[in-house]
């Protein structure tokens, strides 16, 4: 809490004071901060004058959000300026408002500096969601980014607090800088003012993406509402009916289905159980798993031989998708054969949702099933263990519960365990997991099993233990501005042989215990990950290095090795989504399609050649929704509200496609979304049937 110093004499001006001198202060945070991080201000994009407005934008916003968080105190001690008490309690308050909108506002510029993307509202959700792991996920990211912050934050503090001690000694101060603050205001005011009025008369087209074109007006509006600064982004995301240019086509929308549900007693009563399969199962993903590193997918170094090996004796997909970029709509994908996009807004999954799923365990443990999640990542992030809270699970092992066990000993402080969880980013060593998976496999060799297993030691920022020999290690190169990315991928690297390492010691058990040959084994990735480096002629380095964030389809092209037994290995090429990998499995095992299943089996007779892959991101670095068919990436930005198209390749460039192709992937995406959505809003829906299911 700032409060100014003992010797001041509070007045009924002292509010004020506060209210002023914390304007003055966030203004030279707003002005320091734009000349390090690239503001909107200042891109060459756009002329000096409506750069200058989107600078005077960011002033007026930071003032008006301050005034009407202070407002109400300075109110409040003019009125009781005659009680002491009264007046000393509202300057705390207007203090501890001026330091919270201070702190928000340098951490918010600390994101921006490093995503590119300021706090939002969506931001403030997820931390008052997730705001443990998101904690240890930050003291493992980068801890030096952490200390600059929290010492900045000291500075600003104790300059504030100096700041207004010397303007209370004389209230002649107050009024002249409280005058100057007011001329500043009105000067920025209108700047801002005219920049939108310009901008709204103006023709002029500009580019708003690599292959998007827009007006300079809605360019301007997108970035004045979410791009000018802290105050501005926080304020222009709120909750509020916005006009998408997306709607249902009838002719498209007839031809989606939607199947009554059924309980699990009757499904079981449907099958012939003479004619079951009953293979083990082993689902597993490896977190950000690009295809490239692989040899079996034309990778130059073996850096998983034993993923290779498998692929060998597997049908490997040449084209398979994630739907989403970020795990916690990812993962719940091939586990239950269902589309991640119930809303508009990030979907967290509550306790006991309304909405029927159909999840992996609840299929196959009526048949004798043995079933687990086994998971170095902390399932309790975004709500995924509430969705999979259904019955016929047997065993949960994950890092939200998970012992620590290794580096340190089992008897560690809870101190200590925080920050062993934090140097691992959250998560669990992937040889605890491996090793929890292997002692349940071996509870039992009587039944089959089935098992849902996710590896995190590839999650940035890579960790592996101090044990581990890193096999990749390579010269580093001579231009100094490649020097981060290329440790990055280095780490990357060396954290997918590590999660390699343990699938060699898994598989060798499945081995030596005569399982493996009995076993369906799917490898893949919750997502891929984004290594991009831009390097213009003269100017500083800029990396995207990640995922969680905008559709590219290097994020969500990722591997899909299947070993079912009895299938002879070959690859195929057509177009393999996740919200398949369910279907298959049963499928595999004999069991006919469930009516929840979004999907279609894989080993259909029938499987779709060409099958539209629907996408959704939907976090504070973005929200976005895409579809990917006919060799084409659509993608609609519902932040900045511009289309974005192209054809795929390896590399993830695009090029424009026709008018003619734009309009039919606009209204395959626009109808998928409101389908989608329109049965999520719908509660009697929910009850009823399942999702609906779209033309294949």
């Amino acid at each position: 809490m700032l409060m100014p110093a003992a010797r001041t004499t509070f007045t009924s001006s002292s509010p004020w004071a506060i209210l002023v001198c914390g304007w003055v202060m966030l203004a030279l945070i707003s002005t320091i901060f734009s000349l390090f991080s690239g503001m909107p201000w200042l891109l060459k994009e756009l002329d000096f004058g409506y750069r200058f407005a989107l600078f005077g934008h960011a002033l007026v916003s930071a003032a008006v959000t301050l005034t009407a968080l202070s407002l109400p105190f300075i109110l409040l001690a003019s009125l009781c300026h005659r009680v002491e008490t009264l007046r000393r309690f509202a300057v705390a308050l207007q203090c501890c408002l001026t330091a919270l909108a201070v702190i928000f506002m340098v951490s918010s510029y600390g994101a921006y500096m490093y995503s590119g993307v300021y706090i939002n509202r969506s931001a403030l959700v997820m931390v008052a969601h997730d705001g443990r792991q998101l904690l240890l996920h930050a003291m493992g990211f980068d801890l030096a980014l952490l200390a600059s912050l929290a010492i900045i934050l000291l500075g600003v503090a104790l300059a504030l607090l100096f700041l207004v001690s010397w303007t209370l000694r004389d209230p002649a101060r107050v009024r002249r800088l409280g005058t100057s603050s007011l001329l500043v205001l009105l000067v920025a005011a209108g700047a801002a003012v005219s920049g939108t009025y310009l901008a709204k008369r103006s023709g002029v087209i500009v580019q708003a993406d690599d292959t998007s074109q827009t007006t300079l007006a809605e360019r301007y509006r997108t970035l004045e509402r979410s791009a000018t600064g802290p105050f501005s982004a926080l304020l222009s995301l709120a909750a509020v009916q916005q006009n998408r240019p997306l709607s249902s086509v009838r002719s498209l929308a007839q031809q989606y289905t939607s199947s009554a549900q059924v309980d699990m007693a009757q499904y079981v009563r449907s099958v012939k159980l003479d004619d079951l399969k009953r293979h083990n199962v082993l689902l597993i993903l490896v977190e950000s798993l690009r295809t490239d590193v692989l040899q079996s997918y034309g990778g130059e170094r073996a850096v998983m031989p034993t993923v290779d090996e498998l692929a060998k004796r597997s049908e490997r997909f040449e084209h398979c998708y994630a739907h989403s970029s970020h795990s916690n709509y990812s993962d719940t994908v091939p586990y239950s054969s269902q589309y991640p996009l119930r809303g508009w807004e990030t979907h967290y999954y509550p306790e006991n949702p309304n909405y029927a799923r159909v999840v992996m365990h609840e299929l196959l443990q009526p048949f004798g099933y043995r079933t687990a999640i086994v998971s170095s990542q902390d399932e309790r992030w975004g709500g995924m263990a509430n969705f999979f809270d259904v019955q016929g699970l047997n065993y949960f092992f994950h890092a939200g519960t998970a012992p620590i066990t290794r580096e340190g000993g089992g008897n560690m402080s809870e101190y200590r365990q925080f920050m062993l969880r934090a140097q691992r980013n959250g998560k669990v060593d992937d040889r605890e997991t491996v090793d929890a998976l292997i002692r349940w496999i071996d509870k039992s060799r009587d039944t089959p099993f089935a098992a849902y297993v996710n590896l995190q030691s590839s999650h940035h920022p890579f960790w592996v233990p101090n044990g581990f020999d890193k096999p990749f290690k390579g010269t580093p190169p001579e231009d100094e501005r490649y020097l981060r990315a290329y440790n990055l991928y280095l780490g990357y690297l060396n954290s997918l042989a590590y999660i390699d390492s343990q699938l060699a010691r898994l598989f060798s058990h499945l081995i030596e215990t005569n399982r493996l040959d009995d076993t369906i084994v799917i490898v893949s990735a919750d997502t891929a990950i984004r290594f991009l480096a831009v390097v213009p002629e003269g100017e500083n380095s800029f990396w995207e290095v990640g995922n969680a964030g905008r559709l590219y389809e290097d994020v969500v092209r990722v591997p899909l090795i299947a070993h079912i037994p009895g299938r002879p290995a070959r690859t195929r090429t057509e177009t393999c989504r996740h919200i398949d990998v369910l279907p298959t499995i049963a499928d595999a095992i004999g069991l006919p399609p469930h009516p929840g299943f979004q999907g279609k089996s894989m080993l259909a007779e029938d499987y779709p050649q060409d099958s539209p892959v629907f996408l959704v991101a939907q976090t504070p670095l973005a929200e976005e929704y895409g579809v990917i068919q006919g060799g084409n990436l659509f993608i609609y930005d519902d932040r900045a509200r511009v289309f974005r198209a192209g054809e795929l390749s390896g590399a993830g460039q695009r090029k424009t496609l026709d008018d003619i192709e734009n309009q039919r992937l606009q209204a395959l995406l626009g109808t998928w979304i409101i389908e989608q959505i329109s049965y999520y809003e719908n509660p009697l829906q929910q009850l009823t049937h399942y999702p609906p299911v779209p033309p294949q």
